[in-house]
């Protein structure tokens, strides 16, 4: 089965996020709690995943760095991790962004449904 060039991207997208989760729940494991979707923004050094979790993406970027770099160097790692777009591609920031926004969306609001928040 061949994907379209979007649904390709869309699904790369949710694998990466996957990822990333998977390394927050091993680090960090109250991390979901930590997000307000109102304020999400993939494309924000502050409001992303990382900026929330941990004060913002450097912190985080800093944090997990060795966890996130396993098999290769921390930038390519927080792409394979859905924190970020990969640096070395022609990828469209604000098309890749949309994706990241909406696969980390779909996860947290899962995971503070099932918690009982109200984000």
């Amino acid at each position: 089965m061949v994907l379209a060039d979007e649904e390709y991207q869309e699904a790369a997208a949710k694998e990466r996020v996957a990822r990333g989760v998977l390394l927050l729940d091993k680090y960090v494991p109250s991390w979901a709690g930590k997000i307000d979707l109102a304020f999400l923004d993939m494309g924000n050094c502050a409001h992303c995943v990382l900026g929330q979790v941990f004060g913002s993406y450097f912190s985080g970027y800093m944090a997990l760095g060795d966890q996130v770099a396993a098999g290769g160097d921390v930038w390519s790692g927080t792409f394979d991790a859905g924190f970020d777009l990969n640096r070395w591609s022609d990828e469209s920031q604000s098309g890749y962004y949309s994706l990241l926004n909406k696969q980390w969306r779909i996860i947290i609001a899962e995971r503070q449904k099932s918690a009982g928040g109200t984000s």
